[in-house]
């Protein structure tokens, strides 16, 4: 997890394959965590993890990432939200 200088917070999911750690999803929540986007990097091997890099872009395709506001956040999302909340 990490909080961008803007207030941003990012979540990476991370999966480790032999003794690289790649991240599988980004969850963005916003500094008034009203807006979230959820996405996949679309580079494979995923990029390196948020302590070492920033985090990777949203993609340009606007099919290829979901973007939700509070209200409206899926329940599978709720248990990642409320951790970025912490």
């Amino acid at each position: 997890m990490g909080i961008m200088e803007n207030g941003e917070v990012i979540l990476e999911s991370i999966r480790t394959k032999t003794t690289e750690r790649r991240i599988v999803d980004v969850f963005r929540v916003s500094p008034d965590g009203l807006h979230i986007i959820t996405y996949s990097p679309n580079c494979r091997p995923g990029p390196l993890p948020l302590d070492k890099n920033p985090p990777p872009p949203i993609p340009r395709d606007k099919n290829a990432y979901h973007e939700y506001h509070f209200d409206r956040l899926p329940i599978e999302y709720w248990k990642k939200y409320q951790y970025a909340h912490k």
